[in-house]
């Protein structure tokens, strides 16, 4: 009788210690394996004919993988827009209808006015969205440079030639035009502008490169054609 009321209270300690010693220890990953590694110990009790408790201890190392998703760098191309050259791929294509400067741009209510000692130069552009889905053609994601300085474009009040601004959304499967302006300097010789909208779905930033003997009257807008 006393062996039993013994074996019962050491089961019930050694139930307690299982809970209160079970340990699982993760290992981090190294950067030459991708690789999380669980050890798992466990104690199971042995009663011995005398009464007695005896443990014996168990190890296993589980190995899964991380499920961190970390998606790949995916490499930018630059692609080359001209007056000679228009872009075109499987989504969109871009073209050039006319680039032309501007001392000041007037109409009826408003006129206007590039700071001293510049002028407006504006590039007149037809943008094809071939996509299923609709486009927009983000302002913020325009940079340029003017003869190797920095700048950035500008608006207008005005509409030249009757062109809205390119800065719009494009439904899929049509076709916008408008206009792109930037105030340079009066004796400038070249500008370069990259627009980066297009990374994450064409994985390209798409280059132009104009200079004065690009510049040519566009046609007059006409927003039926």
């Amino acid at each position: 009788m006393i062996k039993k009321i013994l074996y019962g209270i050491f089961l019930f300690m050694s139930v307690i210690y299982i809970i209160g010693c079970g340990k699982i220890d993760t290992a981090t990953s190294s950067e030459s394996s991708n690789i999380k590694k669980i050890e798992i110990s466990s104690y199971e009790p042995d009663v011995s004919d005398n009464g007695t408790i005896e443990k014996e201890v168990s190890s296993e190392i589980i190995e899964t993988p991380y499920t961190d998703n970390i998606p790949e760098t995916t490499e930018i191309k630059t692609e080359k827009l001209s007056v000679e050259r228009q872009y075109s791929n499987i989504r969109h294509s871009v073209k050039i209808l006319g680039l032309k400067e501007y001392d000041k741009l007037e109409e009826e209510k408003y006129t206007d006015k590039p700071s001293k000692g510049k002028k407006y130069l504006v590039l007149f552009l037809s943008i094809t969205n071939n996509g299923f889905e609709e486009d927009y053609i983000n302002a913020n994601y325009v940079y340029g440079k003017v003869d190797n300085k920095e700048i950035g474009h500008t608006f207008l009040v005005n509409s030249p030639r009757n062109y809205p601004t390119i800065f719009t959304h494009i439904p899929s499967g049509q076709n916008i035009e408008g206009f792109i302006v930037w105030e340079v300097p009066k004796d400038w010789k070249k500008l370069v502008f990259y627009y980066d909208g297009w990374q994450y779905t064409d994985n390209i930033s798409l280059q132009c490169t104009l200079k004065k003997k690009d510049l040519f009257n566009p046609p007059i807008y006409n927003k039926v054609n």
